[in-house]
């Protein structure tokens, strides 16, 4: 039985179970929009809302928010894979993590992961960068510096993997290490780069490629369960039949949900985005007089901000997690708002 007493050295505690296992085959606990803890109603208004007017700043942060606790402090909850939007601010000659509103600075986020694995040394944390929004050639190539010289050799190199029938479509590797080979080098964080060319100049960057990550996109709790359970099965057929992954389609709308089929492989990394997406109409009725959430009994909720929408779903995600039997191919669920219960069923999975 595994320990999760302490979800802060999960992995370390169990590392004999762990040693064989890839991580594709994990189940990683995950948060959405991961650094957006710090977002409050003074922060920069980001595209599309800077045209809005600083009026609009509270409602932009209640939806813009999508985690209460700090990078650091999510690591150490038991959080092992990060998902972030970075904007290039070049007055600043900075990335900053964005969602909404600009929020702290990328330097920020790769020291708290430095810094937790300079406590807990056998934990490995991916760092999904998967949304970049107004780099130059400068901002790219400052960005990467930065994560260079802050991570160093922490960061986990495409040599690693060495299976050359791994590799995905393009030629971009795919994955097969397992804890135990990860735990015989100093490497614990995988930085995955949205730009591909840029993040393949660089040995110790990951393309966008080896991560699938496809958006629900939609406001409904029912559909968001069944596009869960299509993921699910679509990836237990690439598994069955150890087919070459194809191009992972990062938004799959509620008109897709049925023909998701491309796009799964058992050597990328495999997100479950356990969120719903608010739009337009839906934040509009917030503001008037709630919108309407379905919550796990079956009725409505009145919700106002992301994080009443959150507290409202994350029991039905949680719900339909725990009903997936062990041998479903549950890898990486990202959750917004997470709670104890969400990290400790994830790490569970893990363990007989």
């Amino acid at each position: 039985m595994a320990s999760v007493t302490s979800r802060a050295d999960w992995m370390g505690r169990n590392r004999a179970a762990l040693a064989a296992q890839q991580l594709v085959s994990t189940s990683l606990p995950g948060t959405h929009d991961s650094g957006t803890a710090t977002l409050r109603e003074t922060n920069e208004l980001a595209p599309p809302y800077d045209k809005v007017g600083i009026f609009a700043r509270p409602t932009v942060a209640s939806w813009s928010k999508t985690q209460q606790y700090g990078i650091f402090d999510q690591l150490e909850r038991g959080v092992r894979y990060l998902d972030l939007r970075l904007a290039w601010r070049p007055l600043l000659r900075s990335a900053v993590v964005v969602h909404g509103m600009y929020g702290d600075p990328l330097v920020s986020v790769l020291r708290d992961i430095k810094a937790f694995i300079a406590k807990y040394q056998w934990e490995i944390v991916i760092l999904d960068m998967n949304h970049l929004y107004d780099f130059t050639s400068d901002g790219h190539a400052r960005t990467v510096q930065l994560i260079e010289s802050e991570l160093g050799n922490l960061l986990i190199e495409r040599t690693t993997c060495s299976c050359p029938h791994t590799h995905i479509q393009g030629g971009f590797p795919g994955m097969c290490m397992t804890f135990g080979s990860l735990w015989a080098t100093p490497h614990r964080v995988l930085a995955v780069y949205a730009d591909s060319s840029t993040a393949l100049s660089h040995p110790q960057l990951w393309p966008a490629e080896v991560v699938c990550s496809p958006w629900p996109r939609t406001t409904d709790v029912k559909k968001l369960l069944k596009y869960l359970d299509v993921q699910c099965q679509t990836r237990i057929f690439f598994n069955a039949i150890g087919a070459a992954p194809h191009p992972c389609p990062l938004d799959s709308s509620e008109t897709t949900m049925s023909s998701t089929v491309e796009g799964k492989s058992s050597h990328q990394l495999h997100v479950l985005q356990g969120v719903l997406t608010p739009d337009t109409w839906m934040v509009i009725g917030a503001m008037l007089q709630g919108a309407d959430v379905e919550s796990i009994e079956g009725t409505p909720r009145k919700v106002r901000s992301l994080e009443e929408m959150a507290t409202v779903l994350n029991p039905s995600v949680l719900l339909w997690l725990k009903r997936q039997g062990k041998d479903a191919p549950i890898n990486i669920v990202e959750m917004d708002w997470f709670t104890t219960e969400f990290i400790d069923t994830l790490i569970q999975r893990n363990f007989p």
